[in-house]
């Protein structure tokens, strides 16, 4: 796990309590990416957008705000400042989940233990305003960070938690893919022939 303990559960509890009430790599791209245009990479085991050449940031607004994420995760947060903490989350976040100090202190201890990371691509296609991207340090261990942002102008962190890489989720026959349950879009890989069907879901 990129963090654990303590500080792995308060962020993990904080991505639903808010969400219910070496990065220098990842390049941003030019417009808005349907999900059509993320697809799997076998030879990096994820997600990436346009072309499997380059791992790609989407120009939406989890896309923004993961840039800068990953950013932090690559160096810069050795001398992350509250100020830009406060400038890139809710306020919700800061006071429910954690404050600016307790972000830096998150995100210069996963530096300190795994060292720098890198952004490898994503573990499902992204979506505007939630993603699982996944980091990989120099050794090639892997982990995903996971972030949601608001509806607001600008939009800003109100979910952000790490975890071990799952799985990626790689959609095969018509049942598997984005659908539409009841106004909420998951994103389904189900195998078997027959019923029942396993399905294993993402989003």
């Amino acid at each position: 796990m990129l963090l654990k303990g303590k500080l792995l559960a308060r962020l993990l509890a904080g991505m639903l309590v808010v969400a219910t009430a070496t990065a220098g790599t990842a390049a941003a791209a030019s417009a808005t990416t349907p999900d059509q245009q993320a697809h799997y990479c076998k030879q990096v085991d994820a997600y990436r957008i346009q072309s499997c050449a380059q791992a790609i940031l989407p120009a939406t607004p989890v896309g923004r705000q993961l840039g800068w994420v990953l950013t932090q995760l690559g160096g810069e947060a050795a001398t992350l400042t509250e100020a830009e903490v406060r400038a890139h989350f809710s306020a919700e976040f800061l006071t429910v989940v954690m404050s600016p100090e307790e972000v830096i202190g998150a995100l210069q201890g996963t530096i300190a233990e795994f060292g720098l990371l890198s952004f490898v691509g994503f573990s499902y296609p992204p979506r505007d305003r939630e993603a699982l991207a996944i980091v990989q340090n120099a050794a090639g261990v892997r982990g995903a960070v996971a972030i949601g942002v608001t509806t607001s102008r600008p939009a800003l962190i109100e979910a952000l938690g790490a975890e071990a890489a799952p799985p990626t989720i790689v959609p095969k026959g018509p049942h598997s893919g984005w659908f539409d349950i009841g106004g909420r879009r998951l994103f389904l890989r189900c195998t078997g022939h027959r019923a029942p069907r396993w399905c294993s879901r993402a989003g």
